[in-house]
């Protein structure tokens, strides 16, 4: 921030009346990113404000005396940059060539901004990216990234050559491989530092839940396909920050269900009862078989109703940096700007223990809730549990028949104090959820991620998950979808697809492994499913196989099962025939969406190693999209980008 830019902050700063107009966008920038100017708000606003934030008459007996941890664990980027300068000046020794490493130093704060697009300084936990800041120590020794990753394939073995052609000498592979940039030897030879592997360097501690590939089923035996609707996106979003990044993702990381689900589709609105469901088939541009498309339209109310929010915000240590608890603030800031005068925010914390920081208080006093914001600091371990027995206990102390009663999560997964079991936790939420509580979990950070457990927590309080590695996520889920992520429209709602023999004589599901249900559980009250928000779309893809010759009419009955939101109810079904008539003669004459939806499910296919697309080449899928994209949806181009980028990371 240069002292011009910093006195402008001060001059608004001090023209702001907090009784009036919200505090301007770039100033709460500035005060995220400079201790400096936070203490000059903090000295005019935050004092006063203090009172009303302590107020204790809307919190559950017992918890008014909770307070926030302030322990505070050191950065340990430093340690970082002081260890690369080490392995820079032995580099420097065997003469290692630009082309492969480098030496890139920045003086200013915005170089490290433009790099990860954040507005502070370097998350813990993750190794700097291909630049440092100078004031910050010795330039470290950095992967070049135009050079390196623009003609290598990454994640593969390369050789790394110095100036004079001779091999990297092992010691220093060895220590690159201890910062996290390669894995020396990963093909065993015993070459101990002759080859290298590049990878994520923050990718080493995440955790993703494997469900496999599911395969194809004999529809003469296996008729019924049935699964839990899902309409969650935080696999795509991860994915896309990692290709951001100059990564390939972790194959275990991609589900195609939430990649075909990141996109829009434009689907009829229903005539009756909560849900519309459409149908479109065509030959796979992809292999023998061909491609049906269904997809269920949620209705689109023309109100939301309101809703009392608990936001859970993890503060622990691991939660320090920019991408974590300083964009969990953005973001949060986001959704209390478009909340209304009917909503209520209240904030807990959790670390080495759990406390209220805000009780329920109106959406219109966003002043006092961005104070409570600003003020959250990361430090200590992780009580998970703990947090979310306060976030409910205050949750329940503002629910409302026929309104939206919902706890936020946003965390990193990481839980190592007190109840830490994913299972345990689940079958609290699950109690919760029954009660008409339901529960949101906002995913940030990377090197100690838990995706599973994330997703996990949000299946079971009836809600969504997402990841969030930006501003522009966080404006795509709490202001362009703000009713679909906060009103739930149907709950545990289940699908069952039944295949007609005499038409079909096998079918495969893309995606979907882990919502998949036994055909004895649809109708199951008891089972847990899905939720569906306001406006949402759902959309499941098969791959099929007709017998040549059949004359039957339809392909298969398909049947949704579901709740009304709230409280535990019965279920209602509704069912659809899915006429031969939806397949097109080609997937050059099927509708923009069908073919954007193809190009999607490809392009998981490809990047999660599935043994039915891991062999398509990317350009083909880029060429579908391309010749599919639709105006006025920019996630067709933000598609296109990646697959471009794909394309490059694997030599193609």
């Amino acid at each position: 921030m240069t002292p011009e830019h910093r006195d402008e902050i001060v001059r608004l700063l001090e023209a702001w009346d907090p009784n009036g107009d919200d505090l301007p966008d770039e100033v709460a920038v500035a005060l995220d990113a400079d201790p400096a100017l936070r203490e000059v708000f903090d000295a005019r606003f935050a004092a006063p404000a203090a009172p009303q934030l302590a107020e204790p008459t809307l919190v559950p007996d017992g918890l008014g005396a909770r307070v926030m941890p302030v322990a505070r664990k050191p950065r340990r980027w430093g340690y970082w940059l002081a260890g690369a300068g080490g392995v820079l000046a032995l580099a420097a020794s065997v003469g290692v060539g630009v082309g492969v490493v480098g030496v890139v130093g920045y003086s200013t704060v915005s170089s490290y901004q433009r790099d990860l697009g954040v507005a502070a300084s370097p998350p813990a936990n993750v190794a700097p990216p291909a630049s440092v800041w100078e004031e910050q120590g010795p330039p470290a020794m950095v992967l070049d990234t135009p050079s390196v990753r623009g003609g290598e394939v990454a994640g593969q073995t390369v050789p790394l050559t110095g100036a004079d052609g001779e091999r990297l000498n092992n010691e220093i592979a060895q220590m690159l491989s201890k910062v996290g940039y390669i894995d020396a030897n990963p093909n065993g030879d015993g070459h101990e530092g002759r080859d290298v592997t590049l990878r994520d360097p923050t990718d080493s501690g995440n955790r993703f839940d494997d469900p496999g590939v599911s395969g194809f089923e004999p529809a003469a035996t296996r008729p019924l396909s049935t699964f839990s609707i899902d309409v969650d996106r935080g696999s795509f979003t991860w994915t896309r920050g990692q290709l951001r990044s100059g990564f390939l993702p972790n194959p275990s990381s991609v589900r195609t269900e939430e990649f075909v689900n990141a996109l829009e589709y434009d689907a009829p609105q229903p005539e009756s009862g909560p849900f519309a469901v459409q149908f479109e088939g065509s030959p796979s541009p992809f292999s023998d078989h061909e491609l049906v498309r269904i997809t269920v339209a949620a209705r689109d109310p023309s109100a939301r109703k309101p809703v009392h929010l608990t936001f859970l915000v993890d503060t622990s240590g691991s939660m320090q940096g920019p991408d974590r608890l300083g964009l969990v603030k953005q973001s949060l800031g986001l959704l209390v700007d478009n909340l209304t005068a009917e909503d209520t925010v209240a904030i807990v914390t959790y670390a080495g223990s759990a406390g209220v920081v805000l009780p329920p208080t109106r959406a219109t006093e966003k002043a006092a809730i961005r104070s409570a914001l600003r003020r959250l600091e990361a430090g200590g371990s992780t009580a998970m549990g703990q947090g979310i027995g306060l976030a409910y206990a205050l949750a329940h102390e503002t629910q409302r028949k026929g309104h939206e009663n919902r706890v936020i999560i946003a965390s990193d997964g990481d839980a190592n104090v007190g109840v830490v079991g994913t299972g345990d936790l689940s079958e609290a939420i699950r109690g919760y959820a029954l009660d008409g509580i339901t529960l949101t979990t906002l995913g940030f950070g990377q090197g100690n991620y838990q995706d599973g457990r994330m997703e996990q927590l949000a299946n079971d309080g009836d809600g969504n998950y997402y990841y969030v590695d930006s501003l522009e996520e966080a404006q795509h889920v709490f202001v362009d979808r703000l009713a679909s992520t906060l009103e739930v429209v149907a709950r545990d709602v289940k699908i069952q697809v039944a295949w007609d023999p005499s038409v079909v004589s096998e079918w495969r599901q893309l995606g979907y492994e882990n919502r998949a249900l036994r055909s004895q559980d649809f109708r199951d009250d008891a089972v847990d499913a899905g939720e569906v928000g306001a406006g949402h779309t759902v959309t499941a893809l098969y791959e099929i196989t007709r017998i040549p010759g059949a004359t039957g009419t339809q392909l298969a009955t398909v049947s949704l099962r579901g709740k009304p939101p709230g409280e535990d109810a019965a279920s209602t079904e509704w069912s659809y025939r899915m006429p031969v008539g939806a397949m097109q003669p080609s997937v050059a004459a099927s509708s923009r969406d069908h073919r954007m939806a193809v190009g999607m499910a490809a392009f998981a296919e490809h990047l999660r190693k599935s043994p039915y697309g891991a062999t398509v080449p990317v350009s083909r899928i880029e060429g579908i999209v391309a010749g599919a994209v639709r105006p006025g949806h920019d996630e067709d181009r933000e598609l296109l980008e990646l697959l471009a980028t794909t394309r490059r990371l694997e030599g193609e």
